[in-house]
């Protein structure tokens, strides 16, 4: 069934102004903490590494939903900014694990906290009058996340 075009105008209105919100918070966190410019996925698949304390490329492509090739390619990547290193694998002499570097973990550390506190410098210039509706939304956006991941 295709969304109705009043509903489908919305959805992009809200995906571009979540991926604009999102965008300056990811910038303004690079700056503050001079971190490399990573895409989303390269963002996403460092921070599964490093809460997993290493991985496997197959374990991170099922993880990420992507094709062994396209997890080469962000390995490569993540590999020549030295966030990530190959080792062998302590049970499988033919299998690599992937680990965080120290600098993919001051990385992933200081992202996270850079795009929180981009928010929060945000959220707090603002009157709550205007910060309250966002938290109301907060239920919604859960679900819009929930509905969207099932669809996977």
């Amino acid at each position: 069934m295709q969304p109705d075009r009043k509903i489908t105008a919305e959805a992009a209105q809200i995906t571009e102004l979540l991926g604009d919100i999102w965008g300056l918070a990811t910038l303004n966190a690079r700056t503050k903490a001079d971190l490399p410019a990573l895409a989303p996925t390269q963002a996403r698949s460092l921070h599964i590494i490093t809460a997993a304390d290493g991985i496997t490329p197959a374990d991170l492509a099922a993880q990420m939903n992507m094709s062994r090739p396209m997890i080469s390619e962000i390995i490569r990547k993540l590999e020549a900014n030295e966030l990530i290193m190959r080792e062998k694998s302590p049970t499988d002499g033919r299998s690599v694990v992937i680990k965080p570097t120290e600098r993919g973990l001051y990385v992933q550390r200081h992202f996270h906290l850079g795009v929180t506190e981009s928010f929060a410098e945000a959220l707090s210039d603002m009157p709550y009058a205007e910060v309250a509706p966002l938290l109301s939304a907060l239920p919604a956006l859960a679900a819009l996340r929930d509905k969207m991941a099932s669809r996977q």
